[in-house]
């Protein structure tokens, strides 16, 4: 076997060795691991409690913590957490605040490796669901609990909703706040701040096809 084959079979090799890590890689670490408070605190940044400048100081000494933005005119902090060792994973987010508080911690990505049943042990099951279609195509399913300040997104591809099911979007707000925030469309949810919120609302059910449970309205 002369020279020049045997670097093409050697560079065949890595190439295969360098698919297999990439197919075999573990999946995306959930972005609730990175915090050890309840919910709606993150990372021990709690909005209505913690101010934006302590957020700031938190954000840039964690170590997973890719990069840290602190925005001074709007009081905001863009963040990017890599959620695995080859950076296919990443999630991105930002911190609101209002009067020197934060009032809303919100987390989306491809994937935030955090599953349905993850919230669930942590908060029990959500108090409302929005089901509605998305403008792009899709589903806009949003799973929401007002009085923990916690509200959730899956995928607008996802097409049933199991404990399995992973999430794409995590936001924190102070309780309270929420219906302010909801008229304020400082909560993004997209068209659904055009929309009569409470026309897209549904009790919760349980696990099951979206389509069959929480028809989009």
């Amino acid at each position: 076997m002369n020279k020049r084959l045997l670097i093409v079979f050697a560079i065949i090799g890595i190439g295969v060795i360098a698919l297999m890590q990439i197919l075999n890689h573990e999946k995306p670490r959930s972005i609730l691991s990175f915090s050890n408070c309840e919910l709606p605190c993150w990372n021990n940044i709690t909005p209505g409690v913690t101010t934006i400048l302590n957020a700031k100081k938190i954000m840039e000494s964690e170590q997973f913590v890719r990069e840290s933005d602190f925005f001074e005119y709007e009081q905001t902090i863009i963040f990017f957490v890599p959620l695995d060792d080859l950076g296919i994973y990443e999630a991105n987010g930002s911190i609101s605040s209002n009067e020197n508080k934060v009032t809303t911690i919100s987390i989306a990505g491809r994937t935030l490796g955090s599953t349905v049943d993850e919230i669930f042990e942590n908060i029990g099951s959500p108090q409302y669901i929005i089901s509605t279609y998305f403008g792009g195509g899709g589903i806009t399913f949003v799973a929401f609990y007002p009085e923990h300040g916690v509200l959730f997104l899956l995928p607008y591809s996802a097409k049933e909703i199991t404990a399995k099911t992973e999430i794409n979007t995590l936001i924190l707000f102070e309780p309270r706040e929420y219906s302010y925030l909801i008229q304020n469309g400082n909560i993004p949810l997209g068209e659904l701040k055009e929309k009569n919120i409470q026309e897209l609302v549904y009790l919760w059910k349980g696990y099951g096809k979206i389509n069959d449970l929480y028809p989009p309205k």
